[in-house]
């Protein structure tokens, strides 16, 4: 039933630190996020319609997804599978996101 319900779910999941140190999982859906491989810069899928548009870049915001430290993280794992230090494998496993989008660009 799990199984299910995750169908056509998020490729990744992110973990969030909360105000007692916590941790929070949630799960991101497919097709909200978009990623320029080289740069590692994340944006909303401009093909999303408002308010979800407006959700999508308040989450990238208000988590810190596109500072600079993540963005270098993202730009090396795919540049570094590309230089030929990754397999697509290993790509999958340590980066799921740069994995997905770098399959959805046919880039892998």
């Amino acid at each position: 039933m799990e199984q299910q319900a995750r169908r056509g779910r998020a490729h990744s999941e992110l973990w969030q630190q909360g105000n007692l140190g916590a941790h929070h999982r949630f799960v991101i859906e497919n097709g909200l996020f978009r990623l320029e491989l080289v740069s590692g810069h994340i944006y909303p899928n401009p093909e999303l319609q408002s308010p979800l548009l407006d959700e999508v870049d308040a989450c990238i915001q208000r988590l810190k997804l596109d500072d600079q430290g993540c963005k270098k993280v993202r730009a090396r794992h795919f540049s570094d599978y590309v230089q030929g230090f990754y397999t697509a494998e290993f790509l999958r496993q340590h980066s799921p996101f740069v994995w997905f989008e770098a399959r959805r660009q046919g880039l892998l």
